[in-house]
């Protein structure tokens, strides 16, 4: 008979990130942890999302929940002697509670100054980063999103963590994978400043010379480039948005190209550029939803039964010398 070897035991995974050293890994009363309900994640404006808490009760209560194989919920040192508080992990500790369970598994950190920043930065930064991917957990995680980044760095600043100058914002947003040169990254930057009222000035306007050197410039050999105006503050430009898809549309039909598009406004102050660009991030989506609702309607027939499509007169024949006079 063959040697059976036994399976290997787990292994924890244990949480790497600057400024954080791992203390103890491992299964803790649940009595011990002060309940996340608190909402002790700033990552979190809204809280824990019932829905996500229920989904890991279920899978704790059906056996499914094997926490050795992912990286562990992190916890901290409480003022409360003996306690701890959440710092990630709050919907799995929520689904714990909903599940009746006893213990939960959990990594003690502590978190420490390094390179010229507090350990309570890196707390912070701890808190965002963790939701930053999936890490292929029994049930997915609930992503962040830019309105938890935001509320991150803003509660540094009130929290004197860090400053509130752009320079200081940037660096926090770079610590969360946020590159100063990427859209994502400007965009949080400009959003941030807008919450925090240091955004002034004038908006720059762009000529038509400009936008001529914009296109030669992000021209390459593998995408083609798209420049339009936009005006309304709401980021919905009814009438430049369907011309901008009829625009989008002809290269893709045409070439095999990457396509860049590139919006400007005019006639806004930059508070409401910053808004008009939160909406326009989901202008494909929009435009699909309309475009899906006018083919629905025209395949039922509904619209060509309600809609008549007639004609002012305007060739000779259609219209009377008295109605020319009349008009005069």
């Amino acid at each position: 008979m063959k040697n059976i070897t036994a399976p290997k035991t787990l292994d924890p995974v244990l949480p790497v990130a600057k400024g954080m050293k791992v203390l103890f890994v491992g299964y803790i009363p649940m009595g011990d942890i002060l309940p996340s309900k608190w909402g002790t994640n700033a990552n979190r404006p809204a809280g824990p999302d019932p829905k996500k808490v229920s989904q890991h009760a279920r899978c704790i209560r059906e056996g499914n929940y094997v926490p050795e194989r992912y990286e562990p919920p992190v916890l901290v040192k409480s003022d409360i002697e003996g306690k701890f508080d959440q710092c990630t992990g709050s919907h799995r500790h929520l689904g714990h509670e909903d599940a009746g369970a006893t213990t939960f598994y959990a990594a003690v950190v502590e978190f420490f100054d390094c390179e010229g920043k507090s350990a309570d930065y890196w707390r912070f930064i701890y808190q965002s980063n963790e939701n930053r991917e999936d890490t292929g957990k029994e049930v997915p995680k609930n992503f962040r999103g830019d309105e938890g980044v935001i509320s991150t760095v803003l509660t540094m600043i009130d929290n004197g963590v860090i400053s509130s100058d752009p320079k200081s914002i940037q660096v926090a947003l770079e610590d969360q994978y946020y590159g100063r040169t990427t859209e994502k990254g400007k965009n949080l930057l400009n959003k941030i400043r807008a919450e925090l009222g240091h955004v002034n000035g004038v908006t720059r306007l762009y000529s038509k010379l400009d936008v001529a050197r914009v296109i030669t410039e992000e021209t390459t050999p593998m995408t083609s480039v798209i420049v339009r105006t936009m005006k309304d503050s709401t980021g919905n430009d009814k009438d430049y948005d369907v011309r901008l898809v009829s625009s989008i549309m002809s290269v893709y039909k045409t070439s095999k190209k990457y396509i860049n598009v590139f919006l400007h406004w005019s006639g806004l102050n930059p508070h409401e550029i910053i808004k008009a660009r939160e909406v326009k991030d989901n202008f494909l989506e929009t435009q699909y939803f309309e475009a899906k609702e006018f083919v629905e309607a025209y395949e039922s027939g509904h619209l060509e039964r309600r809609i008549t499509v007639r004609y002012l007169p305007q060739i000779e024949g259609e219209y009377s010398r008295e109605e020319l006079r009349q008009a005069a």
